[in-house]
């Protein structure tokens, strides 16, 4: 690491996390002003549409903002990497999903062992177990498309596209793997999760380093979701 790198590292945290309060003030006063989505108005459905709104709208921030940067300290921007073949890039996401599940699902046990059992958010949770009583599965249905669709998406953009590359092309390629996997696990906001969260933001981001392709992380956090939606399910 060079002797800029640690001043690198805070400024790309500090956009990624200015961005996030930007895009949360955004809704906010979105929120405040009475516009809301033309379905799932109520609060539960807000809460699962609101997480991906402000991821995405932090990585819209957080491009104008970085392109600023580099453009005032006369940096170029992270250069892409060459994309793998297609049937490559498959196979590697294969791998992932597998790395993703079974990853999570040792240190789960590891931390069960150590007295600090993983515990899925308690929205999450309430969710499913209401559709499972009541037979009604619009809100899980719902659930499903922002677990398995927005959430990938705009997550994968945001702390994979921008920040994982522009921390490796400042900083170093170990370092914007903890950094970034680390700043991914801090938004979930779940305490006993916080290891899994690290692990699969590594996991996301060693795709797009090996695959240079963002839609290839974007396809390991979707089935790594989907199937953990599916085994909460029926759990």
């Amino acid at each position: 690491m060079n002797a800029s790198a640690p001043r690198a590292a805070i400024v790309e945290l500090a956009l990624c996390i200015g961005s996030l309060l930007g895009a949360s003030t955004i809704a906010w006063t979105l929120l405040r002003l009475g516009v809301t989505p033309p379905f799932g108005s109520d609060s539960a459905s807000l809460g699962l549409l609101l997480g991906p709104f402000i991821t995405g709208a932090a990585a819209v921030i957080y491009v104008f903002a970085g392109r600023s940067i580099d453009e005032l300290n006369q940096v170029a921007r992270p250069s892409v990497l060459e994309p793998k073949p297609v049937h490559r890039t498959l196979g590697i996401v294969g791998l992932g999903i597998v790395a993703a599940i079974v990853g999570s699902f040792v240190l789960g046990q590891v931390m069960t062992l150590f007295g600090v059992p993983v515990e899925e958010q308690t929205a999450v949770l309430e969710m499913v177990e209401n559709a499972k009583k009541s037979g009604h599965f619009e809100d899980l249905a719902l659930l499903a498309v922002a677990a398995t669709v927005l959430a990938p998406l705009t997550e994968e953009w945001l702390f994979r596209g921008l920040l994982f590359r522009r921390l490796q092309r400042d900083v170093g390629l170990a370092e914007a793997y903890v950094l970034s996997a680390v700043a991914f696990s801090a938004i979930h906001t779940n305490p006993t999760g916080i290891v899994i969260y690290v692990w699969l933001g590594i996991v996301f981001a060693a795709t797009l380093q090996r695959t240079g392709r963002i839609w290839a992380a974007v396809l390991v956090h979707m089935g790594n979701n989907a199937l953990a939606l599916t085994a909460l399910f029926f759990a």
